[in-house]
């Protein structure tokens, strides 16, 4: 439960700098899943230890707007996931638990903010990333 709660604070945190920001979504929040896939490929390839460079390169690197803004907001590198995941593996492994739960989280939140901007029809519904981050 706690690796969950830790993976949706972080998709939480992702998201509202950019809630906040300009950029109207007309039909409804895109919500960004992709970041996640493509690290735990990476992750899958490298055997649960990717290197930083292989993190900085083929993550970040490739990063959808939502997590390389965040990635700079927070000075996230691939050097600092790597050595979370050094720290921590267990916390990237229960994770994909809550990975695998993406598409019903997509379809809820999507619903929480159109009943957002329905109630409260000036909010701004910029797009929503859910990414994998250092575990902060």
């Amino acid at each position: 439960m706690r690796t969950r709660a830790l993976f949706m604070s972080v998709a939480c945190i992702a998201a509202l700098p950019a809630f906040f920001a300009s950029g109207v979504a007309a039909a409804g929040p895109d919500i960004v899943t992709r970041d996640v896939d493509r690290f735990y490929a990476i992750y899958d390839a490298a055997g649960g230890a990717p290197t930083a460079d292989q993190l900085q390169k083929d993550y970040l690197g490739e990063a959808s707007a939502g997590l390389l803004r965040f990635s700079e907001m927070r000075t996230i590198t691939g050097e600092r996931i790597a050595q979370a995941l050094q720290k921590n593996p267990g916390m990237y492994r229960d994770a994909r638990h809550c990975a695998d739960t993406l598409p019903a989280v997509r379809v809820r939140l999507g619903a929480a903010l159109d009943e957002l901007a329905r109630i409260y029809p000036p909010a701004r519904l910029p797009p929503v990333t859910i990414a994998i981050g250092r575990g902060k």
